[in-house]
């Protein structure tokens, strides 16, 4: 933090990241600096998605909860973010799903809906996996 903004910087105090930020979901510590592998910073209303190296990744209007990318570099979702009381995708290009859900799990592959569970598909559809209606 620098003049009350937030930034990124390398362990001998050397921004990567301009300390331009209003907003971090991000509490840092110490303990938690191997662990950290998406940094949001929020500007403008606008959240701006860094690595733990400081390389920029995406922006978006929605808060991630959960970074979808460390489980599988070829996959075009990045994040779960929440939507009210459910839950959604957002994928790289900054499109989401097209219904928001009751619970996704953190790899995105699987999403739920009451008691009907779906698989996401890589085309971005969602077909039954089991459906107790």
């Amino acid at each position: 933090m620098k003049n009350n903004r937030l930034g990124i910087a390398d362990n001998d105090g050397t921004f990567r990241v301009p300390p331009e930020f209003e907003e971090s979901t991000v509490e840092f510590s110490e303990s938690r600096k191997g662990y950290l592998n998406l940094i949001p910073l929020k500007k403008d209303g606008i959240w701006y998605y860094y690595s733990n190296k400081g390389q920029f990744m995406m922006k978006s209007d929605k808060l991630c909860i959960a970074n979808i990318s460390p489980f599988f570099h070829y996959n075009e979702k990045f994040g779960i973010y929440k939507n009210g009381e459910k839950y959604n995708i957002l994928y790289n290009d900054g499109q989401s799903l097209e219904s928001d859900y009751d619970w996704i799990s953190e790899n995105g592959i699987l999403v739920k809906n009451g008691n009907n569970y779906y698989f996401v598909l890589q085309n971005r559809t969602v077909v039954p996996y089991f459906k107790n209606e």
